[in-house]
């Protein structure tokens, strides 16, 4: 019977210290699972936040020309000279004399920070002296509002004489630019 006593003691013994040593180690195992696990969702995350980035570059790729019709139409340089030279092709293709051109000015804000006046459009005013047929004011009013650049025409007078089809025009334009 004491060696039963003995056996039996032996293998508690032997169950005890076996679990004493493997139940760390088995702790320490699911630990490194859970951890496993949170790693393979935030990689999952990081795909899928991919994907959608992928995605949207793509669908920004595919609507460049929109964005450099929209960056022809409101420039961030307001480009005085090129936009003179614009309106004079205008004038000659639609058959109108450009006689003058005068820069009046801008409508920025003088009291805004500088960050501020970067981010907002900028409007600058030209006024234009024209003289043509009423066709061709038509047709240069047409080209105007066809181009690619957002010109607004804010005042418009013309004056004739009384026997001629040659008409006086003084235009005012608004350009935006930011």
């Amino acid at each position: 019977m004491n060696r039963n006593i003995i056996i039996l003691a032996c293998v508690c013994i032997t169950i005890a210290v076996a679990v004493g040593l493997v139940w760390p180690k088995y702790q320490e195992y699911q630990f490194n699972l859970q951890e496993v696990k949170r790693i393979d969702s935030e990689i999952s995350n990081i795909q899928t936040r991919t994907q959608n980035i992928n995605d949207v570059m793509a669908q920004i790729e595919s609507q460049r020309e929109n964005f450099s019709k929209a960056e022809a139409a409101v420039p961030s340089d307001p480009s005085i000279p090129s936009m003179f030279i614009f309106l004079q092709q205008a004038a000659d293709s639609s058959g109108i004399i450009l006689k003058d051109i005068q820069m009046s000015g801008s409508a920025e804000g003088s009291s805004k920070s500088e960050t501020a006046k970067k981010q907002e459009a900028t409007e600058n005013f030209l006024s234009l002296s024209l003289s043509g047929s009423y066709a061709s004011f038509k047709n240069f009013l047409s080209v105007l509002e066809n181009s690619a650049r957002l010109i607004d025409d804010t005042r418009v007078s013309f004056n004739s004489s009384k026997d001629s089809q040659i008409f006086s025009f003084g235009v005012t334009l608004k350009v935006h630019s930011y």
